[in-house]
């Protein structure tokens, strides 16, 4: 399978050239915003109730980097839980590689429930997976997929990185939590093992525990999916990017640990756009982004660079070969925020 092979040589420097497609860190949004309510194009209610209380609150009370998080409380008891029932929409995509990553707190004694769907409707649409990050002191992670349940662990407390990287060409699928690999399934089946769609729709994220003892209680930042063929391991700890200062109402600068080559910095706005590119000096480990080059709002700045011949060699010899292969890409990503 494509996604097991590129986890296995994931430690080696070397990614396919990717796109993003949505990035979000909720530093845009008052705290008290209701996502729904205010993206409804990347963001739907259980029962299209934005604003309502089913509809997830920014907060400000915790944050993976800068200020704001999105938030999953559970006030009504019992396995499904609730009011807070909200999806991530992906599109209705029907071939193609895709990556979706976030960063996730889970406090002591409280759990998650997190749905990956065929389709972007709540109600109608097939499961692809049902994740529950369960209340118990031994820290499990169970993922019911394709007629069985595979699982793991997270560390409670803290922030971890959850990722999906899906292959609708190879009717693939792969969960990784805090870059270990806790399992692949055949993607296009649901939880029960039953015959599903092959297509990818939503994300939906629930203020439940998956327990019926226990409240659900979560926040997820710093989200991102892409298209692309990505090595998970090298996408879950990717090169640092500095940038300094940050927040900036002016210019800031962008620093990397080694010198770069035929290298080029992209600057991605809150929905994936691309607002700025600029060539990377070779040599050189720093680049300065000038004053008024962007508006105010939150951006993702990505940093790209020919791989060596070697790492295109074990592209290929992976059955990544013709043009895919001459693209491949040495990744650096960071956060920036601008002030008015």
């Amino acid at each position: 399978m494509k996604w097991l092979i590129l986890l296995l040589i994931g430690m080696a420097p070397l990614t396919l050239q990717c796109q993003i497609i949505y990035s979000q860190d909720f530093e845009a949004f008052p705290s008290g915003t209701r996502i729904a309510a205010a993206d409804s194009l990347h963001w739907r209610t259980s029962n299209n109730l934005p604003g309502s209380p089913e509809d997830a609150p920014v907060t400000d009370s915790i944050a993976h980097g800068g200020h704001n998080s999105l938030a999953f409380i559970q006030t009504i008891p019992n396995i499904v839980g609730g009011p807070t029932n909200v999806a991530l929409l992906l599109g209705y995509r029907v071939n193609g590689s895709y990556v979706l990553s976030w960063s996730m707190f889970i406090p002591v004694d409280r759990g998650a429930s997190i749905v990956l769907l065929h389709g972007e409707s709540t109600s109608s649409s097939a499961p692809a997976a049902v994740i529950a990050f369960l209340p118990q002191t031994i820290d499990t992670v169970t993922c019911n997929v394709a007629g069985t349940s595979i699982g793991g662990y997270f560390p409670r407390n803290t922030w971890f990185t959850v990722t999906l990287a899906i292959d609708l060409d190879d009717r693939t699928a792969s969960f990784v939590v805090n870059n270990t690999l806790i399992g692949t399934w055949d993607f296009d089946t649901m939880p029960s093992g039953t015959t599903a769609p092959n297509t990818l729709g939503a994300v939906q994220f629930i203020a439940g525990s998956g327990w019926d003892f226990s409240y659900g209680e979560y926040y997820i930042d710093d989200i991102l999916f892409q298209e692309g063929s990505v090595g998970i391991a090298e996408l879950e700890t990717p090169r640092p990017l500095s940038i300094y200062p940050n927040p900036t109402a002016g210019g800031a600068e962008l620093a990397v640990e080694m010198p770069l080559s035929q290298a080029q910095v992209e600057v991605h706005d809150a929905s994936g756009r691309v607002v700025l590119r600029m060539p990377w000096s070779a040599g050189q480990t720093r680049l300065s982004l000038p004053a008024g080059a962007l508006a105010p709002g939150a951006y993702v700045v990505r940093v790209a660079s020919r791989s060596s011949a070697t790492a295109r060699a074990s592209a290929i010899a992976v059955g990544h070969q013709g043009p895919g292969a001459e693209t491949l890409m040495e990744l650096s990503t960071g956060r920036l925020v601008v002030m008015p």
